[in-house]
C-alpha cells in the first residue's frame, strides 16, 4: 500500500489485544520490570541497501528487519512497568512489553564504563542478573536503552523470568529463582523513567551548559563543594525550554551549603555566563538550596541535569 492510501493505517495495537486475558493472569503476574528475558531475537528496521548510520546491508527493496549475524540474540530486560507488564488493570490493554538487551561492559570504553557504572550516562544503566542464567562479566553487565524494542507478551507466557539485578548473591538452592534487589530494582525503574519524561531543551541547555559545569568541577578537583552537593537543576525564568530568554541554576546540597562552598560553585558562571550569552539568552545568578526543602512548585518547575560528576537523577 502507498503511503498516501487510509488503509495502510487502518491497524492499531488493539487488533491484537485479548479481549479477555484470565488465562494469563498467573503466568504474567511472574514478570515485573528488571526481569531478564533469555535469547530473544535482535534486530532492528532499516532502510534498503546500505545503511549509512549502522553500516549494515538490507538486499531487499524495502525497509525490513536486521538481524546481526554477531548477536542473533541478546538477553533483554523488561523496561516497562510492572503494571504494565501482567494482564491485569493497565496491563489488560498492553499486548506488548519494552525490553532493552544487556551489554557487557568489556565492550565499552573505560570512560564510558566509569560514568555506566556510577549510573551518569543516562542510557547504560548497571545490571546485576542472576549468574545461574547469565554469564558472569568481569566489567560487569548493562542495560543499553539506546534500543529498546517491543516484546508480545506472548514470549512472556512460555519463558521463566530471571532476575536482573542481584545485589549480593549465595548459591542458590535447588529450583530457586533469586529476587532482584528493591534498591537497584527502584534506581533502574528511576532512570528508565527520566530518559522518557526529561523535556525537551534548548541544545545549549542541554549540552553546552552541562558541558561547562562538568569541565569546571573536573578542574577542582577534591572540592568539597561538589561532594555536598546532591543534584544540580535548571530553570527558565523567562521563555520556554526550547526558547529560552533568561535561565538560572539551582544547586542542591545533602544540607545547607558553607559560604565558602557556594562561592566554590559559582565559579561555574565565569564561563558559562559568555556562552549562554552568545546563544541568545541570560543567566541569572546560581541560587542554593538543599533536598529536603525544595519545595514540590520547585521541582516542577526546574528540571534534573544531567552531570557527570554529580547524580542529579533525584525528582525529575
Amino acid at each position: 500500500m502507498s503511503d498516501g492510501d487510509p488503509a495502510s493505517t487502518e491497524w492499531t495495537p488493539a487488533d491484537c489485544t485479548p479481549a479477555n486475558w484470565d488465562g494469563n493472569l498467573d503466568s504474567l503476574n511472574r514478570w515485573k520490570q528488571g526481569d531478564v528475558v533469555l535469547d530473544v531475537p535482535f534486530s532492528w528496521i532499516m532502510p534498503p541497501g546500505e545503511d549509512p548510520i549502522t553500516n549494515a546491508f538490507n538486499p531487499q527493496k524495502e525497509p525490513a528487519a536486521f538481524r546481526s549475524a554477531t548477536a542473533p540474540t541478546v538477553s533483554v530486560v523488561l523496561c516497562s512497568q510492572t503494571c504494565d507488564i501482567g494482564a491485569g488493570g493497565p496491563g489488560s490493554v498492553h499486548p506488548f512489553v519494552l525490553g532493552a538487551p544487556l551489554v557487557p561492559g568489556r565492550t565499552l570504553d573505560v570512560s564510558t564504563r566509569r560514568l555506566a557504572k556510577q549510573w551518569r550516562t543516562g542510557y547504560l544503566l548497571p545490571a546485576a542478573p542472576d549468574p545461574t542464567f547469565v554469564r558472569p562479566e568481569a566489567e560487569g553487565w548493562f542495560v543499553d536503552l539506546r534500543l529498546i524494542i517491543p516484546i508480545s507478551k506472548g514470549l512472556l507466557l512460555v519463558r521463566n523470568p530471571v532476575a536482573g539485578f542481584i545485589e549480593t548473591a549465595g548459591p542458590p538452592g535447588v529450583g530457586d529463582r533469586r529476587q532482584s534487589d528493591a534498591g537497584l530494582l527502584s534506581w533502574f525503574g528511576e532512570s528508565v523513567g527520566f530518559k522518557f519524561r526529561r523535556p525537551a531543551l534548548h541544545s545549549a541547555l542541554s549540552e553546552t551548559l552541562p558541558k561547562i559545569i562538568d569541565e569546571y568541577i573536573a578542574n577542582q578537583p577534591g572540592a568539597q563543594a561538589f561532594k555536598n552537593t546532591d543534584q544540580v537543576r535548571l530553570e527558565v525564568m523567562d521563555g520556554t525550554r526550547l526558547d529560552p530568554k533568561a535561565i538560572r541554576v539551582h544547586v542542591l546540597g545533602f544540607g545547607p551549603f558553607s559560604g565558602n562552598d557556594e562561592q566554590m560553585w559559582r565559579g561555574w558562571e565565569k564561563r558559562g555566563k559568555p556562552a549562554m550569552k552568545d546563544a541568545g539568552f541570560t543567566v541569572q545568578p546560581t541560587v542554593f538550596d538543599y533536598a529536603a526543602s525544595f519545595h514540590f512548585d520547585k521541582v516542577r518547575r526546574t528540571t534534573p541535569m544531567v552531570l557527570k560528576h554529580i547524580d542529579s537523577r533525584g525528582g525529575g
